[in-house]
């Protein structure tokens, strides 16, 4: 389910659906590995990610709130 809510973010962020020809010059660039950690337990996930890496994710932030 995280990995569905975050797929749906980088198509929000990119303006296009997956299949779609991209309007502009950033698009989908596979994922990365990561694991989140709570409270069952380690997770892993794959957060996709965008060619010019100008993604920041909101629902699995890359670095912990301050």
């Amino acid at each position: 389910m995280v990995e569905t809510a975050l797929a749906a973010e980088l198509t929000e962020w990119l303006g296009y659906e997956p299949g779609q020809v991209q309007p502009g010059s950033n698009a989908r660039n596979g994922t990365t590995p990561t694991t989140l950690h709570s409270d069952i337990g380690d997770v892993r996930l794959e957060v996709p990610r965008d060619r010019a890496g100008t993604l920041e994710p909101v629902v699995v932030p890359s670095t912990p709130a301050a």
